[in-house]
């Protein structure tokens, strides 16, 4: 995230980061002082491998288990 916004000469404060990855997309962004952050639904769920798969369970049950889906 750091290096993007030095190269778009953009300040966090000023930017939206959208993804659907909790752990990558969500969290990185917020570290890096973005004020707006979307979670979206993944775009193509169906073609992902196996182990996003897995890994997109074990967000959503960490998520649910801290009670932090409405915070971001």
């Amino acid at each position: 995230y750091k290096y993007v916004l030095k190269k778009a000469y953009a300040n966090p404060k000023h930017s939206a980061m959208i993804g659907d990855r909790y752990f990558t997309d969500i969290v990185g962004a917020k570290k890096c002082g973005f004020k707006l952050v979307i979670k979206t639904k993944p775009l193509l769920a169906h073609t992902e491998p196996i182990h996003l798969k897995a890994i997109r369970k074990i967000e959503q049950a960490y998520v649910k288990f801290r009670n932090i889906q409405r915070r971001f």
